[in-house]
């Protein structure tokens, strides 16, 4: 008999192209004579500063102006239960949920990991399972993250604090559900001639960048409950 035929569903998704400066910074001609790594420095501190701001951006960013935070973008695959000034919000059965409200195709993925806020890494610490064990495995390797129920945990502190109704746990292959697109090279600007009569010269970086969430199944979002 004739094969079936099942089409493949395509969506869309609009990627733009940000503008993200450093700010401008005027620096001395004695700094940038006392050391011959004084601008290296400040190239690597400009960096810096961008690089917060596209984190910050790219957690809960609101799409329409700035790019779609994956938190702001993500699906709540768990909800807490109880007094949030009783439990702190979060209890192992909820981090459970949460593991489990991914499809096995996406939560069996060796990159799967945690994203919380540091306060809620506090609360996660101190929980116990059954046998009284904490559930929280700190790592006795340098440069190998600490684990929760058997997978890595990032500390994102652009998601927002532990609280009643916060979205500060988020589970999933955070590569394959988000996307960020970056459409030119960083630049740094040498302003020499500009404040050459105040014997400065100014410097200012720049990038263009775009995110959005391109697999909502990818990511899922605990959510705390709203009793306070």
């Amino acid at each position: 008999t004739q094969v079936t035929e099942q089409d493949v569903t395509f969506g869309t998704g609009l990627i733009e192209a940000y503008m993200y400066t450093s700010k401008l910074v005027r620096v001395s001609l004695q700094f940038l004579q006392d050391s011959t790594a004084s601008e290296q420095w400040l190239a690597r501190k400009l960096g810096e500063r961008i690089g917060r701001i596209l984190n910050q951006h790219f957690t809960t960013g609101g799409g329409t102006t700035l790019p779609d935070g994956i938190v702001t973008s993500a699906t709540v695959g768990a909800t807490g239960t109880g007094s949030f000034a009783t439990t702190k919000g979060v209890s192992y059965d909820d981090l459970v949920d949460l593991q489990e409200s991914l499809d096995p195709a996406y939560g069996s993925h060796p990159n799967c990991k945690w994203m919380i806020h540091q306060s809620a890494r506090k609360a996660v610490r101190k929980l116990k399972d059954t046998t009284g064990l904490p559930i929280w495995q700190p790592s006795v390797q340098a440069g190998v993250p600490d684990t929760l129920l058997g997978r890595p945990v990032l500390i994102n502190n652009d998601m927002a604090a532990l609280a009643a109704s916060s979205k500060s746990i988020g589970y999933g292959n955070i590569r394959g559900a988000y996307v960020a697109r970056n459409s030119a090279r960083p630049a740094l600007l040498r302003l020499t001639e500009r404040y050459a009569d105040y014997l400065q010269v100014g410097f200012l970086a720049f990038e263009r960048w775009d995110g959005t969430l391109q697999d909502a199944g990818a990511f899922k979002i605990f959510q705390t409950t709203t009793t306070a």
